[in-house]
């Protein structure tokens, strides 16, 4: 029920509310818009008191406050208040006492929205857990915040401030005279060494009980600066301004009375009228710095530029990838291209080589932090250990494994040992040589996400390996579009570099040479065709290296194709290399989505593959390119001609191809899936979320049935594409799994 108070004052907002505007503009123009800041103590539905507010409701005044203000951290704001200059209303969020119901909601939703906020908590009940006296008064004891909470949400980017020892009165007429100078420093200056020593940071904001201007006493101000503090906060109701004492940080309660919010989130000028005279020491001016100086808590990190609501609203969560090694493969080269386009204000990558770093991660070492030599051998436990130890010094917020095998299994191991918030793994292959394994079975509980690379290979994860649907997330391998595209002048470039005449028709591979990617096919292939018509013009282009180089050599010299087949080994051209082709020709015996064929077609090279795995998601019959049953060498080779013969056609399909990659295979694409899903899974491992089956997917893509080709009789692929892909994560699930911005987005009345 509306209180008669609270109705009036709804009412004076809504006849004053042009008013308001008016001057909050005329007030930015000159720099000079007002920063609000607000605080709450304790947000949950049950045990209602003055003091609490309801999530439904905090979540509405949240949403509101987003659309109308800058959300910037107490750091920012004084920084503002010093420059003299803000340019737009701004407001930020702050909790008082240390109430543990915050942890169930009002955190998480924050985090969720990046809002900045500092936490300001009474050392002594957090230690002892004793509930506030105001609260057993009122025959309600509430459970308190743990220290373990507090580290938890320092990690996540919260500032933790102290809000006093024993939620102590500083006011004389709460005693018969002054507090004592041993007072000051029990409930202040040792407090917050001790709240520093036990969360891991400094303690850098003081909010004063009850924040009254009688509890504002200049000797307990002058003890948060001795207490090495940078600002303090009242209570009484009050508003920011640019050029004001950046010290003294003004709030008013973030009240669920809707009249009073309103009114006071409005502008109420009269409010500035009656402010009263805090007399305080001029405490030490720290310098204007863009970055915070928290270990790990960014809460007020500015924007690159420095400008005034450009900030990363919390810290960016670390994700550390974990691969056996990093040669130059598929798997390997989508995980640099992945890294290297993660927005770090989000996404912190690190990577995790069990055994040496590999070219790649030699390449990469200059730009992340990697980590290697964790693993002796196969049976070394020693590196769980060694692994654990890592995660919790990197303090990891997610971990992912890349790949099938020890890396999987101890990489998903170490990180729930570590208490990482986040494990998932990412798959590349349907099966041999790099199958799953009993082992890595049996940590499906452990893991909240299994990443598959295209619908099908999602499919096969639920139905061969036996994954949960709901812990399936397809995100489809991408590619850099604008690194793989046509070249005009590639063409000529690498014939004239291989010494081939210009008019010769080039066909080529790029995988690395191991016993699945099927080379023999190749150079059966190469042979039949060079015994062709226009056979002695066309040249093989074998792009890759690996353990099978001796036997593919063996293959070619006793094909008498010396000549016409040229081993390039690891390239670092390959750009050039797959824009100068005529044709892209894929012989593996089983693939997830490989990416050498994404790779060709958005060079507007058309491909002829073995129908295996999800290639025929990207490689559409007769469209981007033709697909043949495995080990059939005479229709691949067939294929192949009619592509070298017919150049209208090869041009048509290589139109298609690059159009269909920049739709469903894009870099972008792929950089954004694997974003949104840790900080999904995040989020809901911060609000005690199980891991929801998606209300929403994209619909799966329209293709042929795949031919098993696998060695292992046991990982056959299923013909049946229409599974149970619906019940999947889609990158457009992702988006929408159910979250607290559905409560409401405006605030009641607004």
């Amino acid at each position: 029920m509306v209180s008669p108070r609270s109705a009036i004052l709804r009412l004076r907002v809504a006849v004053t509310a042009r008013q308001r505007r008016q001057q909050v503009e005329r007030l930015s123009q000159r720099g000079m818009a007002p920063m609000s800041v607000l605080f709450y103590h304790r947000v949950a539905d049950t045990c209602p008191n003055p003091w609490s507010i309801g999530t439904a409701e905090f979540a509405s005044q949240i949403h509101g406050c987003k659309d109308r203000f800058d959300l910037i951290s107490l750091e920012e704001l004084q920084r503002r208040s010093r420059a003299g200059a803000s340019f737009r209303p701004s407001l930020s969020v702050t909790f008082d006492d240390g109430y543990a119901e915050n942890c169930g909601f009002a955190i998480p939703l924050l985090l969720r929205l990046r809002i900045p906020c500092t936490y300001f908590v009474t050392l002594g009940n957090v230690l002892t857990g004793a509930p506030f006296r105001h609260d057993t008064d009122r025959q309600c004891p509430l459970p308190i915040n743990t220290i373990e909470e507090l580290r938890a949400m320092a990690d996540a980017g919260i500032e933790i401030g102290l809000h006093t020892r024993n939620h102590f009165d500083f006011s004389s007429s709460a005693r018969s005279g002054p507090v004592d100078a041993g007072r000051l420093r029990c409930e202040i200056i040792d407090a917050a060494s001790e709240l520093a020593h036990w969360i891991g940071r400094p303690v850098r904001y003081f909010a004063f009980p009850y924040g009254m201007p009688e509890q504002l006493t200049p000797a307990a101000i002058q003890a948060t600066i001795d207490a090495g503090m940078i600002g303090f906060c009242s209570a009484f109701g009050g508003y920011n301004f640019p050029g004001q004492d950046a010290f003294h940080i003004r709030r008013f309660h973030g009240d669920p009375d809707t009249g009073r919010f309103l009114n006071w989130i409005s502008f109420d000028a009269k409010k500035v009228k009656r402010e009263p005279a805090i007399v305080s020491p001029a405490p030490p001016a720290p310098p204007v710095t863009t970055e915070s100086p928290t270990a790990l808590g960014r809460a007020g990190e500015l924007g690159a530029a420095g400008e005034p609501g450009q900030l990363a609203a919390r810290r960016p969560l670390r994700a550390l990838f974990v691969i056996t090694s990093m040669p130059v493969g598929g798997a390997e080269t989508l995980l640099v291209n992945l890294i290297d386009q993660f927005d770090p204000k989000r996404i912190i990558p690190e990577v995790v080589c069990l055994k040496e770093p590999g070219p790649l991660g030699e390449q990469i070492s200059s730009r992340h932090r990697l980590h290697h030599g964790l693993i002796g051998g196969k049976f070394d436990l020693s590196v769980l250990p060694r692994l654990t130890r890592l995660f919790r010094e990197r303090a990891a917020d997610a971990v992912i494994t890349v790949g099938a095998g020890d890396k999987m299994f101890w990489g998903r191991l170490a990180a729930k040992v570590a208490r990482v918030p986040v494990i998932a793994s990412a798959l590349h292959s349907t099966g041999w040589p790099d199958g799953i394994g009993r082992l890595n079975r049996l940590l499906t509980p452990c893991t909240d996400a299994f990443i598959a690379v295209a619908e099908h290979h999602g499919d096969h994860l639920v139905r061969r390996e036996g994954f949960p649907p709901r812990k399936v997330a397809v995100i489809r391998n991408g590619i850099d579009c604008e690194r793989f595209k046509p070249d005009a002048n590639a063409a000529s470039e690498i014939r004239a570099e291989l010494g081939l005449p210009p008019e010769s028709r080039l066909v080529g591979i790029v995988a690395a040479l191991r016993p699945e990617k099927n080379h023999r096919l190749f150079v059966d292939v190469a042979s039949q065709i060079a015994q062709g018509p226009n056979g002695p013009q066309t040249h093989f282009l074998i792009v890759g290296d690996g353990p099978e180089r001796s036997t593919i050599e063996g293959l070619i010299a006793d094909a008498g194709l010396q000549r016409q087949v040229h081993l390039l080994g690891t390239r670092h051209d390959t750009p050039r290399i797959v824009a100068a082709l005529d044709t892209f020709l894929l012989c593996s015996q089983n693939e997830a989505s490989p990416v050498s064929i994404l790779e060709a077609l958005a060079a507007e090279v058309p491909v002829v593959a073995t129908d295996v795995g999800s290639v025929a998601e990207s490689v559409r019959e007769g469209e981007t390119g033709f697909l043949v049953a495995c080990d059939d060498r005479e229709t691949m080779a067939r294929r192949v001609k009619s592509l070298l013969c017919d150049e209208a056609l090869r041009r048509r399909m290589g139109i298609r191809g690059r159009q269909w990659v920049m739709q469903t295979g894009s870099l972008e694409q792929m950089v954004d899936g694997y974003t949104k899903l840790i900080e999904r899974l995040y989020t809901a491992k911060w609000c005690g979320l199980d891991f929801p089956a998606p209300v929403a997917v994209s619909p799966p893509l329209s293709v042929s049935a795949p031919v098993s080709c696998s060695r292992d009789p046991s990982i056959a692929q299923s013909p049946d594409r229409s599974s149970p892909t619906s019940t999947m994560v889609s990158p457009a699930a992702i988006s929408s799994w159910p979250d607290t911005s559905s409560l409401s987005t405006t605030v009641p009345g607004k």
